[in-house]
């Protein structure tokens, strides 16, 4: 694993998410990105799913930072990965698009991805678990007031992502997955 290549990719994510902050905590953005590398690093050592997992919500936050940037920084495999699961798939259309249509279009590509953009996907949504149950623990209710979504839509994308993952994905970060949500359905009475 070329350490450079991750550490540029960590120099990059942090400057295209400044001063960026969670929806529910409030926290700053780049705690998501690197903890979705931390998950993947437990996984795996494939610098090209690693590097992705940290800029795999640049086409989505990022205004001056498109795909041509990400193939010339990071390669063409990289750029794939991070297009392959962004919900902005570079339509400014689904920058308006309902949460539960970006999300539900993301969703179905799943099946037809890469295995490399399954992991990243699924690394992207356990972590979103784990801080959907942690901003509660700090917030309270008034967490669903930042999503363009009612609880009961989220409970049920969750459970759809657990649905997916089961028949498409054979991998141990599903068990993982399951422990999140397993842990966010008894916080939240799903």
């Amino acid at each position: 694993m070329e350490l450079g290549l991750i550490s540029r990719a960590i120099d990059r994510v942090c400057e295209l998410h400044d001063g960026e902050k969670r929806k529910g905590s409030g926290r700053p953005f780049i705690a998501h990105p690197v903890a979705v590398f931390l998950i993947l690093q437990k996984v795996t050592e494939e610098e090209n799913i690693l590097v992705s997992g940290l800029l795999h919500d640049v086409f989505k936050k990022a205004k001056n930072y498109d795909y041509k940037d990400l193939v010339t920084e990071f390669g063409s495999e990289v750029a794939l990965i991070v297009q392959e699961i962004s919900e902005y798939q570079g339509s400014k259309d689904q920058e308006k698009a309902t949460w539960r249509k970006r999300k539900y279009q993301a969703l179905e590509r799943f099946p037809g991805m890469k295995p490399a953009s399954q992991m990243v996907f699924t690394a992207d949504k356990i972590h979103n678990l784990e801080s959907l149950a942690h901003d509660y623990l700090c917030c309270g209710q008034k967490i669903w007031e930042k999503f363009n979504a009612s609880e009961k839509s989220i409970a049920q994308y969750y459970a759809d992502i657990f649905q997916s993952l089961t028949t498409h994905f054979p991998h141990p970060l599903v068990g993982r997955y399951y422990q999140a949500y397993k842990k966010t359905a008894d916080l939240f009475c799903w």
